[in-house]
């Protein structure tokens, strides 16, 4: 599952406490690696999560925010919403009918739901 997809990519940023100094060092190498892993498993995360997970990685003593998890809890939430306003019949700000899960909810600019 996703979950434990997440778990496995925090998991293995949090390698660098088992290897002080040569950990570091990796994490040049894994923060691109997990941002990407991030984006292609949760491509319906907001944008910025990758971005989070990369530099998470890269800046010294971070690697202990599990952000793979948090964005497959954002994710969830996400999809539970949108389950949630299709049993209640509740349409797109658009009209175009029913959210679908994994779908990205359309947010205009002042914050309101709908088109651009």
């Amino acid at each position: 599952s996703l979950f434990l997809l997440a778990l496995i990519i925090d998991l293995l940023g949090m390698l660098t406490y088992v290897f002080p100094v040569i950990g570091e060092t990796l994490d040049i190498a894994w923060a691109p690696i997990s941002a990407i892993m991030i984006r292609v498993l949760f491509p319906t995360a907001p944008t910025i999560m990758p971005f989070i997970g990369f530099f998470e990685e890269l800046l010294p003593g971070t690697d202990f925010v599990p952000t793979a998890l948090l964005t497959w809890l954002v994710v969830s939430m996400q999809d539970q919403r949108v389950r949630q306003q299709n049993r209640e019949g509740i349409r797109n700000p658009d009209g175009t009918g029913h959210n679908e899960p994994g779908s990205r909810p359309r947010i205009r600019r002042d914050g309101s739901m709908g088109p651009e």
